[in-house]
């Protein structure tokens, strides 16, 4: 009797012992490695709603198509992409929460279409979390003010937007006064900050800066005032599409017939709908253009795939919402793991990476240095006027 209770707790051991195993193999946990079968979480966050989704929309139908893309190719490292998406409104407060929600459901990884009001709020997250995100149009300096970061972007910094215009319009178009219209947020301010001081070092001179509420309708009481005290000035505009297009609208219909010039923000498709040909002549600093029949690039490459999907070419938002997931395989596969910490160090050692946006490079702090190019919109469509090099101013 005693031998069998002794062979039937054997076998109750053994079977323990057998269960306990998890998913370690020769006592290594393989979780981060990508030896697992399971699909890895990525999170998506943006504006669905309210003003900024405008552009939280039109990155997140660039990161789907992506991931799409790259499943039926396999995966990262074998494992296939289960993409998580959030709809943060435009919020900083909601931005913060959906972060921790995906930290929660054990997404280590998240692209953000979010402004970089939100995007703020999201940095601090990622770093509490030990999360690596990757925005797509955040250009505020202070979402990339650290090194060792957790937070990247892959659109320039909003000093070099706003710069870019800026010594454009002062030392290529000799412009010598401009009334500014400057959201009052944190992308309006990043971007009307530098613009003005560079056009200052270029004499460039601001004579009236309007900074407005971020619902703001009507800014008709502003333009007559600025336009009857300043003939001579032209109009720069930081704000989005929506109200952009508005500003367009109505300082055509107070009798403005002299360029605007604007920021990445006025090149989505919905500043030329709600401003109509109020918009010709409107000259933005963006970070990608190409020419219609683009062939042998990976942009040309992208161009002609997304119109065989959806009908049309893609927007300066979706060449960079494509952009961070591919960026981010990039560094998975170099890493050779899943493990954010790994996967960071090797984000920001990318130089010189072929994306459909063009060629970057990622600083020690996060963000991406490229070329700005200055266009000019007309009857809906950009004809490229130069190219800036930061570098120079």
């Amino acid at each position: 009797m005693k031998k069998i209770m002794f062979i039937m707790m054997l076998v109750i051991a053994l079977t323990v012992s057998g269960c306990s195993g998890g998913s370690q193999t020769d006592g290594v946990n393989t979780a981060g490695t990508g030896t697992s079968s399971e699909p890895i979480k990525i999170g998506y966050t943006g504006g669905f709603s309210g003003a900024t989704a405008t552009f939280g929309t039109p990155i997140f139908n660039a990161v789907s198509y992506a991931v799409e893309e790259i499943n039926s190719n396999g995966g990262i490292l074998g494992r296939k992409i289960e993409l998580l998406k959030e709809d943060n409104e435009g919020d900083p407060f909601k931005g913060q929460q959906i972060v921790d929600k995906f930290a929660s459901e054990k997404a280590q990884f998240f692209i953000s279409g979010s402004g970089s009001a939100v995007a703020l709020s999201e940095k601090q997250k990622a770093e509490m979390n030990k999360m690596l995100g990757i925005a797509a149009t955040a250009g505020d300096p202070k979402v990339t003010n650290t090194n060792d970061p957790y937070y990247f972007t892959v659109i320039p910094t909003s000093d070099d937007l706003g710069g870019s215009i800026a010594y454009h319009a002062a030392e290529n178009m000799g412009t010598k006064e401009v009334i500014v219209f400057a959201r009052d947020d944190a992308f309006g301010k990043s971007i009307s900050v530098p613009f003005m001081k560079i056009g200052e070092q270029y004499g460039m001179k601001t004579v009236k800066e309007y900074i407005y509420p971020v619902n703001a309708k009507d800014f008709t009481a502003y333009l007559s005032q600025g336009i009857k005290e300043f003939p001579n000035a032209l109009i720069m505009i930081t704000g989005y599409a929506p109200d952009g297009g508005l500003i367009a609208k109505q300082a055509r219909g107070l009798g403005y017939n002299k360029s605007f010039f604007g920021n990445v923000s006025l090149i989505n498709n919905e500043y030329v709908q709600i401003a109509g040909d109020a918009a010709n002549n409107t000259i933005v600093s963006t970070t990608n253009y190409h020419k219609e029949g683009e062939t042998g690039t990976a942009a040309g490459r992208f161009i002609e795939a997304w119109k065989k999907k959806f009908g049309h070419g893609p927007d300066d938002y979706e060449f960079r919402g494509y952009d961070s997931v591919y960026l981010l395989k990039e560094a998975i596969e170099k890493s050779g793991q899943f493990d954010p910490e790994a996967v960071r160090k090797a984000l920001v050692q990318v130089k010189d990476y072929d994306g459909v946006s063009g060629k970057l490079t990622f600083k020690s702090n996060g963000s991406i240095e490229k070329i700005l190019y200055i266009t000019k919109i007309n009857n809906g469509e950009r004809e490229l006027v130069t190219e800036v090099d930061p570098a120079k101013y």
